[in-house]
C-alpha cells in the first residue's frame, strides 16, 4: 500500500510541477515574452505498460536544434493484482524524433519514428528476496534485478493548436525490450522466441 502512496505522491508533485508552465504562458501574455527556465518541463506523459508500470506518469524537455530530443523523469506503479506484488519504477527516458511532418492544410503532425533508451529502477518485494542469502547465495543472480535498460522505437501524431498555452496533444505507441531479455534471447534463440523479446506500450502526451 505505501508504494501506491507514493506514486499517489510523486503524481501530484510532477502534475503541480508542470502546472508551472502554464503559469509562465500566461505571464508571457501579460508582461511580454520571457525565456522557459531550464528546470521547468514543456510537456507531460501520460503511459500505460511497457516497463514502467501498469500506468506510469512523466514530465520532460525537448532539446537541442529543432526540439529533436526529449528528456523525461518517469514514475509508474503496477499493483499486485496485475503484477503479483506492489511495484514501484522511477526512471530516465530519452528519445531522438528525426522528422517531423506537417499534415497538410490540417493541425495535425505525424512523427514516423521514434529512437530512445530508458533506464529505470523498480522497487518491490520480490527484488528484496533476490538478495536474501538464505534463498540464493551470492552470485546466484549476477544481474541486477531491478534496474533495466530498455531500448524502443515508436511514432506518434498530435494536433497542434495556435495562441494556445497548449502547443499539441498527441497519441504515441512505444515497442521495447530489455537488457535482460536481449541477453536472454542471444544463447538460447532455438527456446525463446524472438517475438517475446518485445512488448507493446502506448499514451498521451501534452505539450505546453
Amino acid at each position: 500500500m505505501w508504494r501506491f502512496q507514493t506514486f499517489i505522491y510523486l503524481l501530484t508533485f510532477i502534475f503541480l510541477f508542470a502546472s508551472n508552465s502554464f503559469a509562465q504562458e500566461e505571464e508571457k501574455e501579460e508582461t511580454g515574452p520571457k525565456k522557459r527556465k531550464w528546470f521547468v518541463p514543456d510537456h507531460s506523459k501520460i503511459h500505460f505498460a511497457g516497463g514502467y508500470g501498469f500506468l506510469s506518469v512523466s514530465a520532460g524537455k525537448k532539446i537541442l536544434r529543432k526540439k529533436r530530443i526529449e528528456l523525461d523523469i518517469t514514475i509508474g506503479y503496477l499493483p499486485k493484482a496485475i503484477g503479483g506484488d506492489d511495484i514501484l519504477t522511477g526512471g530516465i527516458k530519452a528519445q531522438y524524433i528525426p522528422w517531423r511532418i506537417d499534415w497538410k492544410n490540417k493541425p495535425l503532425q505525424i512523427e514516423p519514428l521514434a529512437v530512445g533508451l530508458s533506464i529505470f529502477q523498480a522497487w518491490g518485494t520480490r527484488f528484496n528476496r533476490l538478495n536474501d542469502r538464505n534463498l540464493y547465495s551470492k552470485g546466484y543472480y549476477w544481474w541486477t534485478s531491478n534496474r533495466r535498460f530498455a531500448p524502443f522505437i515508436g511514432q506518434r501524431i498530435q494536433r497542434t493548436y495556435k495562441n494556445s498555452s497548449i502547443k499539441s496533444i498527441g497519441v504515441y505507441y512505444e515497442i521495447g525490450t530489455y537488457d535482460l531479455y536481449i541477453y536472454s534471447w542471444l544463447p538460447n534463440q532455438k527456446t525463446f522466441p524472438f517475438h517475446k523479446l518485445f512488448n507493446f506500450s502506448g499514451g498521451v502526451q501534452l505539450s505546453f
